[in-house]
């Protein structure tokens, strides 16, 4: 068990030193007040986890990372790829319908974490203090940022500690495949009632890619949004912009899902015909 928990933990934590690096990347090229460096980390987290997937790489880390491989969003990546090229060597599937196979049971679980997310942040954000108020919005201070080198060590921390736990979980509940999507709704919906105390915020300012990259994120990103216009910090329409950029960040991932596995199929053959 111990094993598996430290695997799990190492492998999450590498997801989160990726993200990061990326984080800074962007950072550095379009500067640190870009409102967009956390979605172009993601969006191309996936596109480097594709490539990984492509060479091969994918397939032989997930065996061994349980959850931390499990709750990253660009793992959705790898995850829908595997699925499309084994769906279509297992039950001689199309494309396309080997596709909506893999993906459907991610997609629910994502939508229906984004709505119960948004339900959840309307009644909250009524109750917070309003920008005309002049408080602080949140109950947890935003710490200040830390040295880039530090910034890496709480990425990597933040993403073993949520991959070790989550690991030593799906050990004790055993979960089937619908159990293991609803751990991972459950994680959106954390993320979001975490969010509400100004916790995954301050944890982002420490580790950007520890933070942003699991689902939990997902539900922080939702409530951030909602409390953006109920709280009158910006206009309803910036909500909306934000709730389309996050669907788009998870639509990217499906994206690189398939060409993944179309790419993959075409080089590898005989992992995709029976």
């Amino acid at each position: 068990m111990g094993t598996a928990i430290l695997k799990a933990a190492g492998i999450g934590g590498c997801y989160g030193l990726l993200v990061e690096a990326l984080y800074c990347v962007f950072r550095a090229a379009l500067g640190a007040d870009n409102n967009y460096l956390s979605a172009y980390a993601l969006v191309t987290g996936g596109a480097v986890v594709a490539i990984l997937y492509i060479a091969g790489v994918m397939q032989k880390i997930e065996p061994h990372g349980g959850f931390g491989s499990i709750i990253p969003l660009i793992g959705l990546t790898s995850a829908v790829a595997g699925g499309i090229n084994g769906t279509r060597k297992s039950e001689k599937k199309t494309f396309i319908d080997a596709f909506w196979k893999a993906g459907q049971p991610s997609m629910i679980m994502l939508m229906s974490g984004m709505v119960v997310s948004l339900v959840l942040s309307v009644i909250a954000t009524l109750n917070l203090p309003d920008a005309a108020d002049g408080v602080a919005p949140f109950a947890v201070a935003t710490p200040s940022p830390v040295a880039v080198p530090l910034e890496f060590v709480f990425a990597f921390l933040i993403m073993a500690v949520i991959g070790g736990v989550g690991q030593l979980f799906l050990m004790l509940l055993k979960p089937t495949f619908t159990g293991v999507m609803g751990m991972l709704f459950a994680c959106y919906v954390i993320g979001c009632l975490l969010a509400m105390f100004g916790i995954i915020q301050a944890l982002a300012v420490l580790g950007h890619g520890g933070m942003d990259v699991p689902i939990l994120g997902g539900g922080e990103f939702v409530f951030t949004s909602v409390w953006l216009g109920e709280g009158g910090y910006a206009p309803w329409s910036a909500t909306f912009t934000r709730l389309v950029l996050f669907t788009g960040i998870i639509g990217s991932q499906y994206l690189w899902g398939a060409l993944a596995a179309g790419i993959r199929g075409k080089l590898h053959p005989d992992e995709v015909a029976a």
